[in-house]
């Protein structure tokens, strides 16, 4: 049998093959190789970025964290400050109002007369008395007659109040009850003639009335004044007010509450506001009641008792 002797031409040179092969080859794979050296390296460099960025806003959110911390610790005690105020609040609310009570009671009793000239010849228990006895109310005797201090300070008969304490609210109703009577049988107001007193001169007799009540008594006048209330008076210490001559008589207890009444009143005729009164009508005889009242004790008051002029 005859040995086929051809060779076969790809394994006659062998290192031949193997170089041509690896020329061929080499730079693909060296191109590649730096391909993905260089990719490694980027991602190698976005990695420790992203572990930077990581840790910053780790360290970020910490930060936040404790601020939100010390935010929500501060809000807790403002909120408990809060609470705290609103429950003082209260407080004071409730103290404000036994005040004014208390205040208002200890001048229950008292009437105060302004127009008595400041005089040291003028004797105040005996001009009351001689008072009393020209509106026929003869039966109150006051516990203690004096100047307000302010009209001692001042020196001026302008202002120069006298108050008046009786023994219980009774007795100060039943004086200004005859003083109604005296002014509307005689069609004329009280003046110092009627005191014992040689002038013509007017003097007014009116209740004692807290800051507060005064405060409110000089704002409705001013209303008044304009045409928007049709009458204001005094009543057991209280103000109140009339819109229109048929109207109910409406207690004003805060300047809102008086606000709220202006407002709701009709506008003036012709927009031209009514002729001012002399004076203000207080605790008027229609309304003024013959019995104390069950909410005043009798005989509570403050001041300077005196007992004569001062």
């Amino acid at each position: 049998m005859k040995r086929n002797t051809r060779q076969n031409p790809s394994s006659s040179n062998p290192q031949k093959r193997k170089s041509i092969s690896f020329r061929s080859s080499s730079p693909n794979n060296n191109a590649i190789a730096d391909q993905l050296q260089a990719l490694n390296d980027r991602f190698d460099r976005i990695e420790s970025s992203l572990i930077a960025f990581k840790d910053e806003i780790t360290a970020n959110l910490t930060s936040k964290e404790i601020t939100i911390n010390q935010l929500l610790e501060t809000q807790s005690r403002l909120e408990k400050r809060i609470a705290d105020l609103e429950t003082s609040r209260n407080d004071l609310n409730k103290l404000q109002v036994k005040f004014s009570r208390m205040e208002q009671n200890s001048v229950a009793s008292n009437l105060m007369i302004r127009g008595i000239p400041m005089d040291e010849n003028i004797s105040l228990p005996d001009t009351f008395t001689a008072l009393c006895n020209t509106i026929v109310c003869q039966e109150v005797t006051p516990l203690s007659i004096y100047r307000l201090k302010n009209s001692i300070r001042n020196n001026t008969s302008t202002d120069a109040g006298v108050v008046v304490k009786l023994r219980s609210p009774s007795d100060k109703s039943a004086v200004l009850k005859a003083a109604a009577i005296f002014r509307k049988n005689n069609n004329t107001n009280l003046q110092l003639n009627h005191a014992g007193i040689e002038s013509a001169a007017p003097i007014f007799l009116n209740e004692c009335l807290t800051k507060h009540k005064k405060h409110l008594l000089n704002a409705a006048v001013q209303h008044k004044r304009k045409g928007k209330l049709h009458a204001v008076f005094t009543l057991r210490g209280n103000v109140f007010v009339k819109i229109c001559s048929d109207g109910a008589p409406i207690e004003v207890s805060s300047m809102s509450t008086l606000k709220e009444i202006t407002h709701s009143a009709a506008p003036p005729l012709n927009g031209v506001p009514p002729a001012e009164d002399t004076n203000i009508v207080q605790a008027s005889a229609s309304l003024v009641p013959s019995a104390p009242l069950q909410f005043f004790r009798d005989g509570l008051g403050e001041g300077n008792p005196t007992g004569g002029d001062s």
